[in-house]
């Protein structure tokens, strides 16, 4: 005949080597593309901002029958596939924030990497990774030398951030004095 059975024994197996390869892969940066790629898109991008950019990841679908798409503007500076993070960006620093471990949820969507992970800076390729709680403080410190934010102006993540932002207004000069024309 043309075609085979699978056994029960080889179809198990089959599931296994399917499962370690999908684990394996959700660590790696989008296909083909290496990762220096990605740093040095970030590092344009880095020597033309003049303020904060921050940038949200896609979260995971609540119905796990959905499959997982990341936002394409963080995957193309990112390369990063798993849900959950947000990225900041200055001239100076790039940070990667990443949810905590859910060891519940992550038995039925797989391992994800967490910032307390010891090769997190590695795998990720960025400079600084820190737990996604530690974000509003971290942007709280980095809008203190900065007074523009660059956002998706449609995430309402972003617009929530926004909100604790407190500007001071740049320092307007004197105008002349009558006295000194």
């Amino acid at each position: 005949m043309g075609f085979s059975v699978f056994t029960g024994q080889r179809y198990t197996r089959d599931m296994r080597l399917a499962a370690v390869f999908l684990c394996l892969s959700s660590f790696l940066p989008a296909a083909g593309i290496p990762p220096e790629d990605y740093k040095s898109r970030r590092a344009e991008l880095r020597r033309s901002l003049d303020g904060v950019m921050i940038l949200f990841g896609a979260e995971e679908p609540e119905d796990l029958h959905v499959s997982f798409f990341q936002e394409s503007n963080f995957l193309y500076l990112s390369g990063w596939r798993q849900p959950g993070a947000v990225m900041m960006l200055t001239p100076k620093e790039e940070i990667l924030f990443l949810p905590p471990h859910d060891a519940r949820g992550e038995i039925f969507t797989g391992r994800k990497l967490g910032a307390d992970d010891p090769n997190a800076r590695e795998i990720t390729g960025f400079e600084k990774v820190m737990p996604r709680s530690a974000l509003e403080t971290t942007f709280l410190r980095l809008i203190e030398s900065s007074n523009k934010i660059y956002a998706v102006p449609t995430d309402p993540q972003a617009q929530k951030l926004n909100s604790v932002a407190v500007f001071t207004p740049e320092p307007t000069p004197d105008p002349p004095s009558p006295s000194s024309a």
